[in-house]
């Protein structure tokens, strides 16, 4: 009975596992570039964490419901969720984070890139460039447009995302896209993670080359954190999720302000478990998204070692 139950647990370790290395069978990132870079395992920054600061800015987001902030921080190997704050699921702009699933889907309909294709999936991926976002996006539906933003909808729903919409633009049906929440964020990464969409683990190592993220979620993470990071911003008009339009109740134009990361993570100093965060926040500088993730990880990781 023993010897059942204990290969029973090591088999679900194993189907939860990532190794960490940027190179595998399929792709040797390691051989390839971004912006003349050659590609590397990305890890935290590690400048000096202020507790204090820290300690101020948990408090006041959480007691004050007009802070459009919310957060999950989730340990993947036991599956518990170790922090969260949400406010009854807000609907976010999702910026960048929307090309970590424009990469997916193109695996998914068109299959492993290859050439050019293969270089603007890691440009756009690592780099977040957005011309290649949508030479990619475009590629999905071989050229058309409205086939490309129909496919990305149709498979996302396939995968189970229910009230997230990550293709980038409009429908011709009116329908706006990149609308993200904080849990189907988690969905999207845990299950890169646990490579239950065909290609995750693909998808993750590249994201685990993320050249960006350095004033947000790598800003207070230590350098012995190695991180698969995908970050958004922007600062501009767009719809209302929430209404369906491009104005505010009042008539006024529907400005959105958003800052946004979701991350795996694991501290090889402290050979701690391998975790997920989402911070989606509007209305917020990159500081605070900063302070929540090396929060975060001094409160809930760095304490039990």
């Amino acid at each position: 009975m023993k010897t059942i139950i204990l290969s029973i647990f090591i088999s679900i370790n194993y189907a939860y596992s990532f190794d960490w290395n940027i190179d595998s069978p399929e792709l040797s990132l390691s051989r390839m570039s971004v912006r003349g870079r050659l590609l590397e395992k990305s890890y935290g920054l590690g400048r000096p964490f202020p507790i204090d600061k820290y300690n101020k800015i948990k408090k006041t987001i959480i007691g004050d419901n007009n802070r459009k902030v919310e957060w999950i921080l989730k340990n993947l190997r036991t599956g518990k969720i170790v922090d969260q704050h949400i406010k009854g699921g807000r609907v976010y702009y999702g910026a960048s984070v929307a090309k970590v699933m424009t990469a997916l889907v193109y695996y998914h309909i068109q299959g492993r890139p290859q050439g050019n294709m293969l270089q603007s999936i890691l440009n756009m991926v690592i780099a977040s460039d957005n011309r290649d976002w949508a030479k990619v996006q475009l590629a999905i539906g071989g050229g058309n447009s409205e086939l490309s933003k129909n496919l990305m909808y149709e498979k996302t729903r396939e995968l189970g995302f229910d009230r997230s919409r990550w293709f980038r633009g409009y429908m011709k049906n009116g329908l706006h896209g990149n609308e993200l929440t904080v849990k189907e964020s988690l969905f999207l990464i845990e299950n890169l993670y646990k490579n239950k969409f065909k290609h995750g683990k693909e998808i993750l190592k590249i994201m685990l080359c993320g050249q960006k993220g350095y004033d947000m979620s790598k800003k207070y993470l230590p350098q012995t954190t190695a991180i698969a990071n995908k970050g958004g911003r922007y600062w501009g008009k767009t719809t209302n999720p929430y209404n369906g339009t491009r104005y505010n109740e009042d008539g006024s134009p529907y400005i959105t302000n958003v800052r946004h990361q979701v991350l795996i993570f694991r501290d090889e100093k402290l050979n701690s478990d391998d975790y997920a965060l989402i911070i989606h926040t509007n209305e917020e500088i990159e500081e605070v998204l900063s302070l929540i993730a090396g929060g975060l990880f001094n409160e809930h990781i760095a304490r039990f070692k």
